[in-house]
Parts: structure tokens; sequence; C-alpha cells
């Protein structure tokens, strides 16, 4: 179970001269993400560890094998090929999904620390106060994974882009 974050976010698109075909494309684009240029610095230790992805006639989808071993957000790619007679535009969306572990944890927490301080008003008072902190941290991760994964719209754009103009 994951949840898709970002759905309505502008398209992403890439244009490929017409002599290639569209496996040739792919293969590119694959290379192009797998070695560098598609996560800011900030993750280059775990940025090399490449991608998996699954390419139809017409779709593209593609998602990152160990990027963020240890956070809830996994970045993907899913796009679609349009317009093949002159070339391969490959238009697509990044999208970020958040693990369903993280919400069980979260909920399991939340009773766990409810049950653990007991019946009375004054000690709900402190429940409702302790658990506003995982759900405030819960919010500032949802804000972070929007700005990161911006970020990552714009840099992968102009990268495919600068790519396939050579």
């Amino acid at each position: 179970m994951a949840w898709n974050l970002f759905s309505d976010w502008e398209p992403i698109k890439a244009s490929f001269p017409s002599p290639w075909s569209i496996d040739k494309s792919v293969e590119k684009l694959n290379a192009l993400l797998i070695i560098q240029h598609v996560v800011p610095s900030i993750y280059e230790p775990t940025l090399r560890r490449g991608m998996v992805g699954s390419v139809s006639q017409d779709d593209v989808e593609l998602e990152w094998t160990s990027l963020f071993d240890f956070a809830p957000f996994k970045p993907r790619f899913k796009g679609k090929f349009i317009s093949k007679d002159e070339g391969c535009i490959l238009e697509g969306k990044f999208e970020f999904t958040l693990k369903a572990f993280v919400l069980i944890a979260i909920l399991i927490f939340c009773i766990a620390l409810t049950v653990l301080i007991g019946n009375n008003f004054q000690d709900l008072l402190k429940a409702l106060l302790i658990l506003s902190v995982p759900f405030s941290l819960f919010g500032f991760l949802m804000y972070g994974a929007h700005v990161i994964t911006r970020t990552h719209t714009v840099f992968i754009s102009r990268k495919i882009e600068s790519a396939f103009k050579n």
C-alpha cells in the first residue's frame, strides 16, 4: 500500500531525435537517470544505486531501487511516449509514495501512548500534546517531500532536455 502524494503537477517533457527508436531512447534515458543528474547533491551517497523500470510500447515507469533506504518516501517517474512521427516525446510526472509501514508505526505509537497515559482528562490533554509531535513531524516531512520533488521535476526536466538535444 502506498499513497501518491503529488499527482497534480505539470508534466515534464523531453524530445528525442527522430533517427532514434523508442528502445534506444529509453536506454539513454535510463542511463541518464541511473548515472547522476536527477537527485540533488544532498543524496549523492545513495544516488548511484540505480533504478529499475518497465517499458512498454507507449509507457515508461521508472523507480529508484535503494534510494531513501531509511525514509518513507520513494521517488518514481511515470511517463508515456507520444508523437512518434517526428521522433519521440516523453511526457510524464515525478511522484513520491509514502510507505504504509510508516503510517502503521505512527498509529501504533499513538495507541500505545494513549493506553499508557490513562483515562483522566488532564492525562488526556497531555496525551494530545504528546501526540501532536509525531503529526507535526509528519507534516514537516510532507512539506520536505514537496520541496524535494519540485526540485527533482525542474532538475530532471532540464537534464533530459539538454541530454537529448545533443
